[in-house]
């Protein structure tokens, strides 16, 4: 004997169809709901449309399958369960999921419901609708939670990366498997993992205020956002501390343009933060593949050392500016030997040490050095003789004129203590 189907009340059916023609009311309704009541989800997805192509997907399933009176297909529920594997991926807790589920099971019960009264539909026959609607909804929470839940059990044992996990270990100089980096490019949606000309960004916050931990954080996912849009792109990041200490949030995306204006875009995207907080941002080099993102990663710390040190730069650092800067701070220890061995002498006469550094700031000139000091070019002449006379130095010689450099750039970046010198 054959089941008769089912046939869903036509007042209901008729809210859902009216539910469906304001989808997209209905969508902001629930997603702003998530995106102010759950801070996870602005913490970790950045971009409120990444919330908003998900919420739209769902709420379209389950008002659809309503409507037609059928059970979700298996395409639908795999779209909830690849949703589950990408929230796992990019951190997203489980209880974030579960609350932004109760909320949009409030805005959908409430929209029904009051669609249910102004077509005065009968009590029993909407609760009725009402409970075999978020019925539908529950059924994609679980596949989505599902999926998620496994995602993570894999994630814990390390059988697949996570996107912050990534990135640490390629900062770290680990060797990540190709068919790891491979499936987590995959499902990142990351195209051309392998071909694609990788970029490395590190910004901080200088003096970040332990009182305030998640501004980092809330920085970072700015980033992500801004960099995501101008570039089309994907963008992975994370959040690191360096040998040093220093606190950093790390970001990596395809980049085939100038590195400059990468630069530029960054100083664009955090120019209202910068009203507030100091912040030193810089690029590292391109690397073609995801897997050698770690290289330009890590020049971007080097470059972002040097900012935070040199003092604070103002505009984001280019890793390849400060070449010479990133070498004076991988060698402390000898650049303090350096100093002290070619300008200690100089210790108490700090302005023979401001002569040779105005003579070295303008190109060798012995006018330009007097403007900058304000005094006659021969007071310059006498000053230098007196430094080669201390030091026993020859600026013309290249040899004596590279260690006065990295001796004063070492002074420069903090790394000379004079105190310490006998």
């Amino acid at each position: 004997m054959t089941a008769t189907p089912k046939i869903t009340p036509s007042g209901t059916r008729l809210v859902t169809r009216q539910m469906l023609d304001e989808l997209d009311q209905l969508m902001n309704d629930v997603t702003g709901r998530v995106w102010q009541q759950v801070p996870t989800y602005p913490d970790v997805l950045v971009r409120i449309d990444d919330l908003e192509s998900q919420v739209r997907a769902n709420l379209q399933i389950i008002l659809q399958s309503f409507y037609q009176d059928r059970t979700l297909t298996s395409e639908e529920l795999q779209g909830a369960k690849d949703n589950g594997e990408l929230r796992a991926l990019q951190g997203v807790g489980q209880s974030a999921i579960i609350q932004s589920f109760r909320n949009a099971e409030r805005s959908v019960s409430r929209t029904f419901l009051n669609g249910c009264t102004r077509l005065s539909i009968d009590t029993r026959e909407a609760l009725d609708g009402q409970q075999r609607l978020i019925a539908r909804l529950d059924e994609i929470e679980l596949a989505m939670l599902t999926a998620f839940r496994a995602m993570q059990e894999q994630i814990a044992t390390r059988e697949v990366l996570s996107e912050p996990d990534l990135i640490r270990r390629l900062v770290l100089g680990e060797t990540i498997a190709r068919g790891e980096m491979t499936h987590l490019a995959n499902v990142m949606r990351l195209p051309d993992a392998e071909a694609s000309p990788f970029t490395g960004v590190a910004v901080t916050i200088v003096n970040d205020d332990p009182e305030r931990p998640h501004d980092l954080t809330r920085l970072r996912h700015r980033l992500v956002g801004g960099l995501q849009q101008a570039a089309d792109q994907p963008v992975l990041s994370s959040t690191v501390t360096t040998d040093s200490g220093l606190r950093a949030a790390v970001l990596t995306l395809p980049w085939d343009q100038g590195k400059a204006d990468l630069a530029t875009l960054i100083d664009q995207i955090i120019a209202v933060d910068r009203q507030s907080m100091t912040i030193v941002g810089a690029v590292g080099d391109s690397y073609t593949g995801l897997a050698r993102a770690g290289g330009t990663c890590r020049e971007a710390l080097s470059a972002l050392e040097v900012g935070v040190q040199s003092p604070h730069a103002s505009t984001t650092l280019l890793y390849t500016d400060v070449l010479l800067e990133v070498l004076v701070m991988t060698a402390p220890d000898l650049i303090r030997k350096i100093y002290d061995h070619s300008l200690g002498r100089l210790q108490g006469q700090s302005y023979l040490q401001d002569t040779v550094q105005a003579l070295i700031d303008t190109n060798m000139s012995l006018s330009a050095a007097a403007r900058v000091l304000h005094v006659h070019k021969n007071t310059v002449t006498y000053r230098l003789r007196r430094v080669d006379e201390l030091c026993q130095l020859d600026m013309n010689r290249p040899h004596d004129l590279a260690r006065i450099v990295l001796g004063l750039e070492g002074e420069r970046l903090g790394l000379v203590n004079h105190g310490d010198r006998p």
